[in-house]
């Protein structure tokens, strides 16, 4: 029980965990039969997004109180609060990104139960390397001293898998023409694939990275009416992939191992089974619906490193 109560105590005093807290304090112990899952984001939020129980999430715990006949509970949190919530027990299960699990001291301890899939059923994809497409740049090593542009900072597939990738050529960090903002020796990072494919085409950088879906999103040439097409943005035509990285899923979905066979066998089999069924709570959170983790899928998430510390998250004074 004490332990219990000062679990509570910590993540109420915590940004983002406070309901977990509020509840683990009114109850003195597990959340009745609530499935609790930790959504972890990325330090600091968006101004715009509060910390708390996004809205999102709710259609996605209708559907499991719809499915199961038990509630659920979707609370947000940073990497290390996931960790303190899933050792303690109090929370079921979490969602996270392949850098976010890499990024764990104690997978041992957790199963990933499944991963994401698109639209198109697809639960892996890689970031492409594009160059222009009548550019000289022939091979990776070639963007030594270079400036490439990455996707969204922490991004597993555009920001960490592309560096693995430019490890595997040779180059460094060190080895690229750096930024100056918003501290000198950042990188290059772009919100999306298409501001990336624009800084590369504008001459803003020599290459840059963008997933397989980004890419694949690109109209393929100008067409007919090229005025009206140049407006739309950059075509697949006027840039050339030049690399691949490993492919990854978008989210993966873990359990600490200890969790009752039961209790994982439920979740699974809800998770196998949300998309056909409950196609709006997996699109608001930009997926089609779970596939059931295999070893061929998480192969790249086991060799994904983390190449740069990681910003602290803000201190509750900040907040």
């Amino acid at each position: 029980m004490c332990r219990t109560l000062l679990i509570g105590c910590v993540l109420v005093a915590i940004p983002g965990c406070r309901s977990v807290g509020d509840r683990l304090l009114s109850l003195g112990g597990p959340a009745g039969d609530v499935l609790v899952i930790a959504a972890v984001i990325e330090p600091p939020p968006k101004p715009a997004e509060p910390f708390g129980q996004y809205p999102r999430y709710e259609a996605f715990e209708r559907a499991y109180e719809a499915e199961t006949g038990r509630p659920a509970s979707v609370e947000t949190c940073y990497l290390f609060q996931a960790r303190l919530g899933l050792e303690s027990g109090r929370y079921h299960a979490a969602l996270l990104s392949p850098v976010q699990f890499a990024q764990l001291s104690d997978r041992d301890t957790l199963q990933v139960l499944a991963v994401s899939r698109d639209s198109d059923g697809r639960a892996c994809q890689a970031a492409v390397l594009v160059v222009p497409a009548a550019g000289d740049i022939r091979e990776v090593a070639a963007l030594r001293g270079r400036s490439i542009a990455f996707g969204p900072q922490n991004d597993s597939l555009t920001h960490h898998a592309a560096l693995h990738l430019l490890e595997q050529s040779g180059l460094a960090k060190g080895d690229l023409a750096l930024e100056l903002l918003p501290v000198p020796g950042s990188l290059k990072h772009l919100p999306d694939g298409r501001a990336v494919a624009q800084a590369v085409l504008a001459g803003n950088a020599a290459a840059g990275f963008m997933t397989e879906g980004e890419w694949e999103a690109l109209a393929p040439d100008r067409g007919i009416d090229a005025t009206e097409s140049a407006a739309a943005g950059p075509v697949q035509s006027e840039l050339r992939v030049l690399a691949r990285t490993v492919a990854l899923p978008r989210q993966l979905v873990v359990v600490p191992k200890r969790l009752s066979a039961a209790r994982s066998r439920e979740l699974l089999d809800f998770l196998l089974g949300v998309g056909p069924r409950h196609a709006g709570a997996v699109a608001a959170q930009g997926c089609g619906g779970y596939v059931a983790a295999t070893d061929e899928v998480l192969a790249g998430c086991r060799a994904l490193r983390v190449r740069e510390p990681a910003e602290p998250p803000p201190s509750p004074a900040e907040e």
